[in-house]
């Protein structure tokens, strides 16, 4: 979009989970993304998508390690059911 300005027209969330100074804190940050040169929608693209890059390797990793620990558990006392509840819940 050549000589066109790029407007930032977006929330930064919802004011009970962002408070007035987050949203400041964040505006002010966007300003200083596009101080340096950089777009601050593209850089908020990159992270998002690098936290799912994170969040399937911990997922992945957690899945290893529930297989390994289960082949250890005897029938009675394997909580698999409970461990993989508990690692779903969290990732």
């Amino acid at each position: 979009m050549a000589g066109r300005k790029k407007l930032l027209a977006f929330a930064f969330g919802a004011y009970p989970e962002v408070t007035l100074a987050a949203a400041r804190e964040a505006r002010d940050q966007d300003r200083a993304e596009i101080r340096a040169g950089r777009d601050p929608s593209l850089t908020r693209r990159q992270r998002q998508v690098e936290a799912k890059r994170v969040d399937k390797q911990l997922r992945h990793v957690g899945e290893k390690w529930l297989e390994a620990q289960s082949a250890r558990w005897t029938t009675r006392t394997q909580p698999v059911e409970d461990v993989s509840t508990s690692l779903e819940r969290l990732a």
